[in-house]
C-alpha cells in the first residue's frame, strides 16, 4: 500500500479497534449479572463489532489486491496473516488450561484428534465438534470471504462487487423463503457475515471512484432491506432461545450505516481522533485484541472478584494484544510476504 492510501485509511484502523472494543464490552457483560451489564448485552454490541469487521474486512482487502492480481500471492498472505496468532492462542490456552491457570480449558489434556483437527481447520462448527476458543468462529468465515474476492475478481473483474452482492443477496432472501414455506427457523447469520464484507467491497468502489452516490445509497438500501429481513424473520417470527429480535437488528443497522457515513464523509475520516493518535496506533492491535481478550478476561475473573476483574480483563486483555501484533502478527506477516509465491519467484532470479 502507498503512504498515501496508508493515511487515507487510518480511520479504519481506528474502527477496527471499536469494533474490537465492542466484542470485549459484550464478553465481558456477559460474566457479570449487574443491571448495567444486562442493559449492555441488549444491545448486543459484540455483534455490532463483528458485522463492523466483516464490512471493514471488505472495504479494505480490495486495496490491498494489486494489480495485476495474483491469487496465490494474495491467498498465502492472507493465510499468514490470521494463521500465526490463532494458533499461538491456542497454544497458550492448552499450555495455561493444562498448567490449571485457566479452568475454562483444563479439559484440553483429554482431548483427542476430533476435537483438534476440526478445531485447527476451523470448520469445528460444520462437524459439530467443541470449539476451543469461541471467537475463532469468524475466522472461516473470514477465509470464505477471502476465497470468494479473489475468485470473482479472477472471474468478473470491474463486475465482481456487483455479482458478489447481488448473489449473496439473493442466496439470503431464498433461505428466507424456504425457512418460510418449510416453517422452520433457518440460521443465515454467518452468510450476512459474508454479505457485509461484499457491502464492503461496494464501499471500497464508493472511495475509489467507481460508482456513485446514488448508486451506493441504492445498495445500502438494498442491503439493509435483506439484513433486516432476514433477521426479522429468523429472529422475530421463530425467535430465539438466547437472541432476542432488537439484539437481533441493532447490529445490522448501527454496523452498517455508521461505516457508510464514514466513508461518504471525508472530513469525518480525518478527524483528529480517527485519523491520528492512540486509536488508529491501538487499531493495529485489534485482531489480537479480538482473538486474545477471552484469555485475559478469563484470567482477570480466576484471579479476582468480578468489580476488579471488569478492569483487570481489560488490562489484561490490552496486554495480550500488543504482545500478539507485536510478537506474533507482525512476523506472521513478514513471513507471508516472503513466502508469497511472487516474492519467492523474485527471490529465485535474484539468486
Amino acid at each position: 500500500m502507498s503512504s498515501q492510501q496508508t493515511s487515507r485509511l487510518a480511520f479504519v484502523d481506528s474502527l477496527r479497534f471499536i469494533a474490537a472494543a465492542l466484542v470485549v464490552v459484550q464478553h465481558l457483560a456477559d460474566r457479570i449479572e449487574a443491571d448495567w451489564a444486562v442493559a449492555v448485552r441488549a444491545l448486543a454490541p459484540g455483534v455490532t463489532g463483528v458485522v463492523l469487521f466483516f464490512l471493514i474486512s471488505g472495504y479494505i482487502i480490495p486495496f490491498s489486491a494489486r494489480e495485476p492480481f495474483d491469487p496465490g500471492r494474495f491467498l498465502v498472505r492472507r493465510l499468514f496473516r490470521i494463521y500465526p496468532l490463532f494458533l499461538a492462542a491456542l497454544a497458550m490456552v492448552t499450555v495455561l488450561g493444562i498448567c490449571g491457570v485457566l479452568s475454562e480449558w483444563n479439559d484440553l489434556a483429554a482431548a483427542g484428534l476430533e476435537r483438534w483437527l476440526p478445531n485447527l481447520l476451523l470448520v469445528q462448527e460444520l462437524v459439530g465438534a467443541r470449539p476451543i476458543l469461541g471467537v475463532s468462529w469468524t475466522l472461516i468465515i473470514e477465509f470464505v470471504w477471502y476465497g470468494l474476492f479473489a475468485a470473482s475478481l479472477i472471474a468478473f473483474q470491474e463486475r465482481a462487487a456487483g455479482i458478489l452482492t447481488a448473489g449473496l443477496g439473493a442466496i439470503i432472501l431464498g433461505l428466507v423463503v424456504l425457512s418460510l414455506v418449510l416453517e422452520q427457523r433457518i440460521p443465515v447469520a454467518r452468510v450476512g457475515m459474508v454479505y457485509a464484507a461484499a457491502f464492503g467491497f461496494q464501499l471500497y468502489r464508493y472511495a475509489t471512484d467507481r460508482i456513485n452516490r446514488r448508486k451506493l445509497l441504492l445498495q445500502l438500501a438494498v442491503f439493509l432491506g435483506v439484513t433486516l429481513a432476514a433477521n426479522f424473520v429468523s429472529f422475530g417470527l421463530f425467535g430465539h432461545a438466547r437472541v432476542g429480535l432488537w439484539q437481533a437488528l441493532l447490529p445490522w443497522l448501527i454496523a452498517p450505516l455508521a461505516f457508510t457515513a464514514l466513508v461518504m464523509a471525508p472530513e469525518l475520516q480525518s478527524a483528529s481522533a480517527l485519523a491520528q493518535g492512540w486509536l488508529p496506533r491501538c487499531g493495529q492491535w485489534s485482531y489480537s485484541l479480538y482473538l486474545l481478550h477471552p484469555i485475559g478476561v478469563a484470567l482477570a475473573f480466576e484471579m479476582f472478584e468480578p468489580g476488579l476483574a471488569l478492569l483487570a480483563g481489560t488490562g489484561f486483555s490490552l496486554a495480550l494484544a500488543w504482545a500478539g501484533y507485536n510478537l506474533v502478527e507482525l512476523p506472521g506477516i513478514s513471513l507471508g510476504r516472503r513466502l508469497s509465491p511472487t516474492q519467492a519467484r523474485a527471490a529465485m532470479v535474484k539468486a
